[in-house]
């Protein structure tokens, strides 16, 4: 009986599926041709009846990894409760995505060797990168919904901190620093979200008692860039307020508000509830 083009085209998935699994869990140089062939129940003879050369496999399996946020943003939107950017993070930053490379994010398994792989590889990831950033662009989106300049600022931020933060949580050997690095960036990315939501929502008041520790930590706010960056953010839209106990700045929306300025902003005020 000959071999049908569905029964190739099964197996040429089955080899994609493994390469794409064992390329994340040991590198893309991590499991030779053979090593995979024998894992799909084939001959390294069969291999060239399915790909050209390994670059060939490297860019389909690699390829084959991508587009899980867009499948969970779909699932969600049918199921009718939109995927938040708080889920997303959660989804992404935990054990259990840590400690299964092999089913996970291919940027964050496979980034730095991806870089180093032929065109088309870079080429799909390149536009898988555009993509993702577009997405998270539309979930972090200004309160008005536009996907501005500035929802695309926050949502490169967000794709940086996620790969980044699984990427370290994985190499290091230290498990409590490990879950430590998860949690960290998981918790500050969404306490900057929320910080965002209450700066537009029509004001943060911050006890006077702060303010020497934000004059402190920024220096002379005339001459420190990155308090003057802030407060040009909000130099038409602020409302200052003394009394003996409490100071109020009040940021409205405004377009030029950049998202990049809040890790200042929140290291500085991050006490506030405490006090």
């Amino acid at each position: 009986m000959g071999y049908s083009r569905t029964e190739k085209d099964r197996t040429h998935k089955r080899i994609v599926a493994i390469a794409s699994r064992r390329f994340r869990e040991s590198g893309l140089a991590g499991i030779g041709i053979a090593d995979l062939m024998k894992e799909a129940g084939l001959t390294v003879g069969g291999f060239y009846k399915h790909f050209k050369s390994r670059d060939d496999l490297v860019a389909e399996a690699v390829g084959s990894a991508f587009g899980t946020w867009k499948r969970q943003t779909d699932a969600a939107a049918t199921e009718g409760a939109p995927l938040s950017s708080a889920k997303l993070i959660d989804d992404y930053l935990n054990e259990a995505h840590r400690d299964n490379p092999g089913s996970g994010c291919a940027f964050s398994a496979l980034a730095p060797e991806i870089a180093r792989t032929g065109k088309r590889t870079r080429s799909l990831a390149t536009e898988q990168i555009r993509n993702d950033i577009d997405l998270l662009a539309g979930l972090v989106c200004s309160r008005n919904g536009k996907r501005d300049d500035a929802a695309r600022s926050k949502a490169i931020l967000l794709f940086s901190a996620l790969v980044g933060a699984m990427a370290l949580a994985r190499a290091v050997s230290d498990e409590p620093l490990s879950r430590e690095i998860l949690k960290s960036v998981a918790a500050t990315l969404k306490q900057l979200q929320a910080l965002e939501r209450q700066v537009y929502s029509g004001g943060t008041y911050f006890p006077a008692s702060r303010i020497r520790d934000i004059h402190s930590a920024c220096g002379n706010p005339e001459r420190n860039s990155s308090f003057a960056s802030l407060s040009t953010s909000y130099s038409t839209r602020r409302t200052l307020t003394r009394s003996p106990s409490i100071t109020k700045y009040e940021a409205r929306r405004s377009p030029s508000y950049d998202w990049l300025t809040l890790p200042l902003f929140a290291t500085v005020i991050s006490p506030i509830g405490r006090t």
